[in-house]
Parts: structure tokens; C-alpha cells; sequence
């Protein structure tokens, strides 16, 4: 399984980070740029990998899911605080910038079946495996009976 995001933990490059996201904050972009926010959460079970990434605030229509050669890519549009004209904000460290996450998965994954839920800011994603890449205990069919020799 591969991340498409990578962070670094560093006092500078996160202010680099911000200052970047200051910078460009406000100016229209064809596609959000895949970062490491939101973060996410991915598990795997024996028949399906799920996927949980907090996202306060956005709906499920703002929200788009695909997937493709397996690869689950999360795109999503945060709606902008509405803020009175008369008032001033002295602090704002929300982010209002779009997202997109990427995470490479196995392809066996059912494609027809992964399912999504949004509750309480929280995005599940439900990735089914196909059966045949899924693990099982084989059993063994007993034909006919095994002889022994004995030696007295």
C-alpha cells in the first residue's frame, strides 16, 4: 500500500507550507493539489480495506470517490466560512483549501461494491476484496484409507 502524501516532520517546512498556502489562498487552481490533509486512516481486513478520513464541515455532495487501477482517489471542496461584512477575523487557522487524497491499494478490489458514508465530519469508505484474492483455509478431502506397515 502506497501514500500519495508524505510529511515531514519539520518546524520549517510547515512554515513553508503555510506560507505557500497564504500565499496562493484564494487563487483558482483547475485541480486541488493532493496534500496530507485531511488525514487518513486505511486498515485492512481479510475481505476489504476501509478507509476513515476526518472532513468537518463538508457534505457528502462536495465529496467525489474514485477509483481506478487501484488507486482510491478522495477529491473534495471545503466551504468558505461566512463572515459579516462588519466583522473582522483576528485568527483563522481552518483550512478552506480544497482537497485530494491518493492511496494505492491492491487491485482486487470489487469496484461495484465499495460503499461511503459520511457521519459526524467522519468519511468511511468500505473497499470489498475480490473473493479469489481473498485468503482461506483449504481443506483437505480424505479419499480412501492410509495403510501402515508394521514391523513386528
Amino acid at each position: 500500500m502506497r501514500f500519495y502524501t508524505q510529511r515531514v516532520p519539520s518546524s520549517i517546512v510547515q512554515q513553508l507550507d503555510r506560507g505557500f498556502a497564504d500565499f496562493f489562498r484564494g487563487m483558482a487552481t483547475p485541480e486541488p493539489v493532493c496534500s496530507s490533509d485531511p488525514r487518513m486512516t486505511v486498515l485492512e481486513f481479510d475481505d476489504r480495506y476501509e478507509v476513515e478520513m476526518d472532513v468537518p464541515g463538508v457534505s457528502a455532495e462536495a465529496v467525489s470517490l474514485e477509483m481506478e487501477d487501484g488507486v482510491l482517489k478522495v477529491v473534495g471542496k471545503r466551504p468558505a466560512p461566512e463572515v459579516e461584512a462588519n466583522v473582522k477575523v483576528i485568527a483563522d487557522e481552518r483550512s478552506r483549501a480544497d482537497f485530494c487524497r491518493s492511496v494505492q491499494l491492491e487491485k482486487d478490489i470489487e469496484t461495484e461494491q465499495i460503499e461511503a458514508e459520511l457521519n459526524a465530519g467522519v468519511l468511511r469508505i468500505r473497499l470489498p476484496k475480490r473473493t479469489e484474492a481473498q485468503s482461506r483455509k483449504i481443506e483437505i478431502r480424505r479419499v480412501g484409507t492410509v495403510q501402515t506397515s508394521q514391523q513386528s
